[in-house]
């Protein structure tokens, strides 16, 4: 799918239809059995990209094979392809379709192929990391190549984003370790505060009490 400006203006505008008629789902479903179909039967390919087979007999077939499986919307679709001579295109179409149907509902979808197996937690740790760099939920298809020498290649649809494996699964790790030192130090408990030493004294108080107030006499009365 190397030239996908022609795919990518037909997958559009069946998007646009499909989103004014709410089957965007069944629309990615239906391309998805179209072209799985086409790939696992060579003879009906061959057929239907023949260059050589009248486009009437070629709407024939395929109205006999897809009818009663597909929506009405995608099976004129494709019999617009073949009355355009675009029959070709519908893996390419199918792609991009689902593509801009996953993205509509906030899913992306990814490649990651790196040189080893990553572990489940560093590959939740680079997802986590990817959709918040992307701001979209990710479905990521991990995919793992010995042939790759340090790099790690994070596909978005044809776009290839190459880093270093070295570098950065290095960098996951430390963060990784980062993580893992926070929440143990989360669990460990607070020390026991220590009470305070009440200070002893063998002394008695050297506070001077006042003097008790003296008491008048009561005067003698003159005979």
């Amino acid at each position: 799918m190397a030239d996908t400006v022609l795919p990518g203006k037909y997958a559009e505008a069946l998007f646009i239809l499909a989103r004014k008629e709410g089957a965007v789902e069944r629309v990615k479903n239906d391309l998805g059995f179209i072209r799985n179909t086409i790939h696992k039967n060579p003879s009906f390919a061959a057929v239907i990209n023949h260059p050589g087979v009248a486009r009437e007999e070629k709407k024939k077939i395929a109205a006999a094979v897809f009818e009663a499986s597909v929506a009405r919307i995608s099976l004129n679709f494709l019999m617009l392809l073949i009355d355009k001579k675009r029959e070709k295109i519908i893996e390419s179409v199918a792609f991009l379709f689902a593509e801009k149907a996953d993205e509509s509902m906030g899913i992306k979808k990814l490649t990651i192929t790196t040189a080893r197996k990553l572990e489940e937690e560093e590959k939740n740790k680079l997802i986590k990391k990817l959709e918040s760099a992307v701001k979209k939920k990710l479905v990521v298809n991990a995919e793992v190549n010995p042939e790759i020498l340090g790099g790690i290649i994070i596909r978005d649809r044809l776009k290839l984003i190459d880093a270093s494996v070295v570098q950065f699964l290095n960098g996951l790790k430390a963060d990784l370790k980062a993580a893992k030192a926070e929440g143990a130090g989360k669990i460990k408990k607070a020390p026991p505060k220590k009470a305070k030493k009440r200070a002893k004294t063998g002394k008695k108080s050297t506070a001077v009490k006042p003097a008790p107030k003296a008491v008048k006499k009561p005067k003698k009365k003159k005979k």
